[in-house]
């Protein structure tokens, strides 16, 4: 059974559209709860990359300036 829960907001849907656009192999918004968190599996050699097209997006849209965290 799936559930929705509408936790997400439109500023995390951004987030993961937008990684998608730039390139993420998977990308999801988790842990609304708090505001949420949107994480991105990208391969090493495109984070940075796929980081700064991300943040373009969201700040066009008129979002804050994410933090990002690359492992």
């Amino acid at each position: 059974m799936s559930l929705d829960f509408e936790v997400s907001s439109p500023a995390l849907n951004r987030t993961v559209d937008a990684a998608y656009r730039s390139g993420a192999l998977g990308a999801r918004m988790f842990g609304a709860g708090r505001g949420g968190s949107a994480m991105a599996l990208v391969r090493r050699t495109e984070a940075e990359r796929t980081a700064r097209l991300i943040q373009e997006d969201l700040l066009a849209a008129g979002d804050p300036r994410p933090g990002f965290v690359l492992v």
